[in-house]
């Protein structure tokens, strides 16, 4: 939910910094109203939320809703990626991760032979 806040404080257009207020509403944000399962603002969902596609997805997989079919889970961290073939498993960072310690095991094993 904090992430959501950050990314409305940022990127929503409807959005009044002083009041938290939602300009086309003219009541407050329903995201600072502060209950556990907020009503859904379908500008948010379809203007704001696709700005950041693994927030999108934990957000639709938290209301039980339909999201993109072109994220994956990393399959060592467990965040959600967009894929750019099939072949990819880890997201950035676990993927250099990943990288060096392959890396490492098979210059360990060239100097062993």
């Amino acid at each position: 939910m904090k992430n959501i806040k950050s990314l409305i404080k940022g990127e929503c257009a409807n959005f009044d910094y002083e009041n938290n207020f939602c300009l086309p509403k003219d009541q407050l944000c329903c995201f600072y109203i502060g209950d556990e399962r907020t009503p859904r603002c379908k500008y948010f969902e379809k203007g704001v939320l696709p700005l950041e596609p693994a927030l999108e997805n934990q957000y639709c997989l938290d209301r039980d809703m339909s999201f993109n079919t072109d994220m994956k889970k990393c399959e060592k961290c467990g965040n959600y990626i967009a894929v750019n073939s099939n072949n990819q498993k880890y997201c950035d960072n676990c993927k250099i991760d990943i990288r060096k310690k392959k890396n490492r095991e098979r210059v360990q094993k060239q100097r062993c032979l």
